[in-house]
């Protein structure tokens, strides 16, 4: 591939980054600077920044007033039509019980998850003036103001709101955020999803309830207050009771009234007015029923930003340990108070008792492994259990053995994908699964000893909470006792003390963590969205669900705010806008703006500065003259004089960034051309305003107001083309840019005269200021001059400057300017960080004392420096930061991917050399890669665990990584300051992706990654998805635009000349399987496959039953003894073993081998920790042989011998051997003990093992990985070549596809 064909391919936007140094400033800290503007600009800002999480609480109060209001009367006011009637939940409800009857009938199942569709978007259409009065500027002018003074706040709360009157940007991202409240779509943040996904089930289970209660109960009477039913609108209880009157419960103050029907309430005077579920409850008593028969009703979710009251005691975060340790104080009380949240969950989980445990569900997954570890002391038992009961009971095996794919795909469905299991099935089953178990089965004895092994589950969870208090080392009493003492200090102390203090915190937390994890798995909740159950036992979930979730919202609230603040970081990286009292800083450059939006910029002697100018002396640069000049215009001096003052005249100067846009073309020219100031000074003729008029130059603009539109006419658009010419020629400013358009009658609409003008359309001049005069204006406080600056910028550099500085120096570039690839924009952002670093608390390493070198490879082991290191400096002083965005390449026109991988996709059919680098998350390695030629031949491979430096030592990354994420794991568990790991994992992946750009460069290679959204898992990483994927995006932006930084101007890979490799991003989720030169493969069968014969292991061999292990070793092709090479081999064929398997162009018929003397098998210690056994297949197989008579020295086919065996215990063995044998890879935990060693015997008679392997094949188990993907890279290869360059290029690649090119090679002929 000829990669310098892919440059200037589209336009990339970046915001580069840098300190600002105030010019004329020395001190460290801001209110220590000479100027009192600046000390005061900081002050100013700081309060707006407080005042901005104030303004979010009263929003958030207008927000909640705004949704009281709409869903109070859900009609248009204007037609007078409800949004959603009554009716609708009439005939809702009658889907809700089709489906309650029959919660597995899937037809009904989609019926009710339509109608809820059509509910939440009926129920929307109420906010559909939310635009105006939420989210746009008018909420902090007009709404805000008018609300609070209906209340009589405004005068408490009006100096916060006007803060914000000329600054409404702020609130973009929240008021994003807040906008998904108001959404149809099906999310746990929408109040549409609270109502009708949350509540309306709720709701309709009472009214079932309800009627139900009434007819099958003589004597059952509810009384209700009178004033609570008039609250309420309605004049009987029964009305409350109808699915129509759900309208009325749309709000928060409709759900209270509710829920004080349900719980009752206290009167002013002291008296208890009696709720429902307290009639329910007596009359229980008094008839000796049940709860499951007659279930208390159930309470109903608080609308969306309605607080929750459990928390409300606990700020959002502590600003100090008082604060933390009253909050602790008061949240102890809520805990162990009489009818407290724990008194109120022990309570509830007592109901399982006389639950029906058909009707009680446990969520699938984790807490099913979590519970048979509690109940069993074994993980895998209740999943055993389950799978037992789908392979013997769901889906047998058929009459005649063989066992589809879909047969397995349903078993394991139900096993892994079904939502919840009923406690009366899992008890069932695994009532079952103890039956059928033979005798020496170890999980029989473990089962049989399990307290009350009737019922163990719901045992389990009946004693879960009091395990928990009994927990010798949870000491949940001990716990609580020894945190009392401390709620009445001030602060906690410092060092060990301090320490102790955070453990006795953390220990009482973790009790009552515990306490939550044990019953959770009960919580049918998952994702934050309710699991819809409709035939859930009421009598139980009705208290349960309320006291749970009340118990762990405050818990888990208290226990993250906790553990953030007492292991938050000795620094803080919050930083603050900083406006200079102007709301459109830095909006953009342009020289006629320059007073609007306050900034210039300078350069002087190689650096850069930021100049803002105060906002009553914003004429001290409006020198330059142009066609926006007012000549009434009050100046102590006319632009002439200020000219020849300022510009010039002396040797030492600053170069003002003379910065011209034309903006907007489009809107622009006819905005500018036509207006009504200057109409005469552009005299278009009665031609061209008639076209205007009637808009026939365009083929879809809009006429002018009182015309209609009339067809495109391309002379019409010549016409307006030429006059558009002229007035540029015209205009006092544009003319400067020097236009050179093409001939009128090659344009063939509008829009390509407007891209020339655009790309033509900027300029940067360059005009000497006197330093003089520059150092007056700072001195009189008519300026605020910042350096702009970083590492590159200091006269101490050493080295190559990084990107940012290449960036920012090459927009004021000569080359650039002649014709603009990197164009500076507006929207530039100042901050202010504070030092979070007090003096007294800084760590200091002095000068000219020895330092020793962290890195053990460095040859230079110690170093002495003539200055103080301060550790994490930058945190220790005030600082001002700078954020501009740019745009590169920007006269490209935007490229979508689809078109970028095209012409990628061209390039390589014309390419014949093209290499594949494969990149593998490894087991042992962080990543590994393989670099493959045409033929399948490695050319070069290599771990990336260590990276070399440029001072030409190594660097460990993975030993790095490993020790900081073991200190930050024994940190997080003892609550201690967590180090940050960001840092040096983006180092990491900025070496490695450096090496990556490198060897793509130095061999014209295409990349093939892992595809992390095929849901493939492979075992334990060294490098977690989450990074992985960190390293993936990083790559992307770096082949986005390649810079090599030894590159010379003109050359590909010049930061004017950059590479882009990869297709402008949108998201993974739209990535399919390519951007640019990166593909995506599914890394399945990569790295238990041998390089050599392509054998993939498919039989997975395991032991179910006697009967089945003699069906499966009958069905092999032999099983000898070979006396030669003492060895045994196991021939089989796939088609006859494995028959529902597509193994088509695969060879099926192999014999594997044990041969070798050294083989792994995993197993779990006395600890639960994972161990490696060495084995020796070949000795192994002779032992059991010999301990059943099976005469195997002869060499002849074993097969009828082992089949006369009865002993579950040498099948098993059996079975173990034949499947360390066929695993390929063999892995030594706690060692660098790594390989592949094949048992398939290749055409020159060895075996393959990657410990002997040559430079051409894989090294290691995590190298074969590598190279199985780059494999896959040229399969990617020989579909491109193939394509038709039309049709839509398919690049997923099945697993039938991939077994027939691993084993046929095609590559090779």
């Amino acid at each position: 591939m000829k990669l310098n064909k892919f440059t200037h391919q589209y336009p990339i936007s970046k915001t580069l980054r840098f300190e600002l140094k105030p010019v004329g400033e020395t001190a460290d800290y801001i209110e220590d600077f000479k100027s009192q503007y600046l000390k005061d600009i900081v002050i100013q800002d700081q309060q707006r920044a407080e005042d901005y999480e104030s303004i979010k609480v009263i929003i958030d109060e207008y927000h909640r007033h705004y949704i009281e209001e709409k869903l109070s009367e859900p009609f248009d006011k204007k037609t007078g039509e409800l949004f959603i009637s009554g009716d609708e939940f009439e005939n809702a409800f009658s889907y809700y019980q089709r489906f309650r009857e029959n919660s597995k009938d899937e037809k009904a199942r989609k019926e009710w998850i339509e109608v809820q569709n059509s509910l939440r978007k009926s129920l929307v259409k109420v906010f559909s003036d939310r635009k105006k009065r939420l989210f746009q500027k008018e909420l902090i002018t007009k709404e805000l103001p008018s609300w609070l003074k209906e209340k009589g706040e405004w005068e408490d709360k009006k100096n916060v709101v006007e803060n914000f009157n000329r600054f409404t940007t702020y609130f973009t991202g929240f008021n994003e955020n807040r906008e998904n409240m108001y959404s149809h779509e099906e999310q746990s943040t929408a109040i549409s999803f609270r109502l009708m996904n949350e509540n309306l089930p709720k709701y309709f289970n009472n009214c079932i309830q309800y009627h139900k209660a009434i007819e099958s109960y003589d004597g059952l009477s509810f009384t209700v207050n009178p004033d609570l039913l008039n609250e309420m609108g309605v004049s009987i209880l029964s009305e409350i009771f109808q699915p129509s009157y759900y309208i009325q419960l749309f709000t928060q103050s409709g759900i209270d009234k509710f829920t004080e029907l349900l719980g009752g309430f206290t009167k002013e005077n002291g008296e208890k007015v009696q709720g429902l579920n307290e009639t329910i409850n007596l009359f229980r008593q008094q008839k000796a029923i049940k709860a499951k028969a007659f279930p208390n009703f159930i309470s109903l979710y608080k609308q969306i930003l309605s607080d929750r009251e459990t928390s409300s005691f606990i700020p959002d975060q502590f600003e100090n340990d008082n604060d933390l340790l009253k909050s602790l104080g008061k949240f102890i009380k809520e805990m162990v108070k009489e009818d407290g949240l724990f008194k109120k969950l022990e309570d509830s989980i007592k109901l399982i008792t006389d639950a029906d445990l058909h009707r009680t569900f446990i969520k699938n997954g984790v807490e099913i492994t979590k519970i048979s570890q509690s109940i069993f002391g074994n993980y895998s038992i209740l999943k055993s259990a389950i799978y037992h009961h789908a392979e013997s009971v769901l889906y047998p095996d058929p009459i005649s053995g063989k066992i589809s794919e879909a047969l397995k795909e349903k078993r394991i469905k139900y096993v892994n994908k079904q939502v919840v299991f009923s406690i009366a099935e899992l008890e069932t089953i695994l009532s079952n699964y103890a039956s059928q178990m033979t005798d020496d089965n170890p999980d029989k004895e473990i089962i049989a000893q399990c307290e009350n092994s009737e019922h163990p589950i719901r045992t389990y969870f009946l004693n879960a909470i009091e395990n928990v208090k009994n927990d010798k080392d949870i000491e949940f009493g001990k716990a609580i006792e020894n945190v009392l003492p401390l709620i009445s200090l001030e602060n906690l102390n410092k060092g060990k003390d301090g320490q102790a203090q955070t453990h006795k915190i953390q220990k009482m937390l973790d009790a009552f963590l515990a306490v939550t994890h044990a019953v959770k798995p009960l919580h049918l909740v998952k994702g934050r969205k309710p699991i819809d159950i409709p035939d859930m036992d009421m009598g139980f979930y009705a208290e349960f669900s309320k006291a749970f979730e009340n118990f762990e919202q405050l818990v888990i609230t208290l226990y993250n705010k906790t553990r953030n603040h007492l292991t938050k970081k000795t620094f803080s990286t919050d930083k603050i806008k900083i406006n200079f009292e102007n709301p459109t800083l830095l909006d953009g450059w342009d020289a006629n703006k320059e007073k609007d939006n306050s900034g210039v910029l300078f350069e002087k002697d190689g650096n850069y500065y930021l100049g803002i100018m105060h906002p009553k002396h914003k004429n001290i640069f409006n020198y330059i003259k142009g066609i926006n000049d007012i000549e009434s215009e009050k100046r102590s001096l006319s632009k002439d004089e200020l000219f020849n003052k300022i510009v010039d005249g002396e040797s030492e100067h600053y170069q003002k960034i003379v910065y011209k846009l034309l903006p907007g073309v489009n809107k622009m020219l006819p905005k500018v051309f036509f207006s009504g100031r200057r109409i005469d000074f552009f005299a278009p003729s009665t031609e061209v305003l008639k076209i205007r008029n009637s808009a026939s130059h365009s083929k879809n603009g809009s006429p002018q107001k009182g015309f209609e539109k009339e067809d495109f006419n391309l002379k019409d658009c010549h016409t307006i083309i030429d006059f558009f010419k002229k007035s540029i020629e015209k205009h006092p400013e544009w003319k400067e840019f020097e236009f050179e358009f093409s001939p009128t009658s090659s344009y063939e609409d509008l829009s390509g005269f407007y891209r020339e003008v655009e790309h033509q359309g900027y300029k940067m001049d360059f005009h000497p200021i006197k330093k003089s005069y520059i150092d007056q204006c700072i001195e009189e406080g008519k300026l605020f001059l910042f350096q702009i600056y970083n590492k590159d910028f200091s006269p101490y550099s050493k080295g190559k400057p990084n990107l940012h500085t290449l960036y920012w120096k090459a927009l004021f570039d000569t080359e650039n300017l002649k014709d603009v690839v990197a164009k500076l924009n507006g929207q530039a952002e100042i901050f202010y960080r504070k030092h979070s670093i007090k003096k007294d608390e800084r760590t200091i390493h002095r000068a000219n004392k020895s330092l020793q070198n962290k890195n053990e490879n460095n040859p230079k082991k110690t170093s002495l420096f003539e200055y103080d290191i301060i550790k994490d400096r930058r945190y220790t002083v005030d600082k001002f930061q700078f954020h501009v965005p740019i745009t590169l390449n920007f006269k490209m026109e935007k490229m979508t991917q689809f078109a970028h991988n095209e012409k990628v996709n061209q390039m390589i059919v014309k390419s014949e050399n093209t290499h594949v680098i494969g990149i593998d998350r490894g087991e042992r390695h962080l990543l590994y890669y393989s670099v493959i030629n045409p033929k399948g031949h490695i050319v070069e491979q290599g771990t990336l665990n260590t990276i070399s430096t440029d001072k030409g030592y190594e660097v460990d990354y993975q030993q790095k990584l490993d020790s900081k994420e073991k200190a930050r794991d024994t940190a997080r568990k003892s609550w201690t300051t967590v180090e940050n790991i960001k840092e040096l994992k983006a180092g990491y992946l900025s070496h490695v992706i450096h090496k990556i750009a490198f060897l793509i460069e130095k061999y014209n290679a295409i990349v093939c990654l892992e595809d992390l959204n095929f849901g493939f898992k492979r075992g334990r990483f060294k490098v977690e998805k989450q990074v992985y994927q960190k390293f993936e995006k990083a790559l992307i932006d770096k082949l986005n635009y390649l810079v090599f930084k030894d590159a010379k101007p003109n050359e590909p890979g010049h930061v004017l000349n950059a590479f882009q490799l990869t297709a402008p991003f949108d998201s993974f989720k739209k990535l399919g399987k390519q951007t640019g030169l990166l593909y995506y493969v599914q890394a399945s069968y990569t790295s238990k496959i041998d390089p050599v014969s392509g054998f993939i292991n498919f039989l997975y061999p395991k032991y179910e039953s006697l009967l089945k292990s003699k069906i499966f070793f009958e069905s092999m092709d032999g099983i000898r003894y070979n006396a030669d090479k003492d060895y045994f081999e196991f021939s089989f064929d796939y088609r006859k073993m494995t028959p529902n398997r597509n193994l088509e162009g695969y060879q099926t018929k192999w014999t594997a081998c044990t041969f070798g003397e050294k083989r792994f098998k995993n197993i779990r210690n006395a600890h639960g920790n994972w161990e490696s056994v060495e084995v020796n297949v070949t000795e192994a197989l002779k032992k059991i042989l010999k301990n059943e008579d099976v005469d195997f020295k002869s060499g002849h086919d074993l097969r009828f011998e082992i089949s006369k065996v009865k002993s579950t215990k040498f099948y098993k063995k059996l079975f173990k051997l034949l499947q360390i044998t066929l695993s390929l890879r063999h892995s030594k935990t706690g060692t660098d003990e790594d390989f592949i060693l094949s048992p398939i015997v290749d055409e020159n008679g060895k075996f393959f093992d990657s410990r002997n392997a040559t430079k051409a094949q894989p090294m290691d188990a995590d190298g074969n990985g590598a190279y199985h993907i780059a494999l896959k890279g040229l399969w990617n290869l020989e579909q491109i070549r193939n394509w038709d360059g039309e049709s839509r290029l398919n690049l997923a690649m099945k697993n039938v596809d991939w077994f027939s090119f691993a084993y046929q090679k095609p590559f090779k002929k």
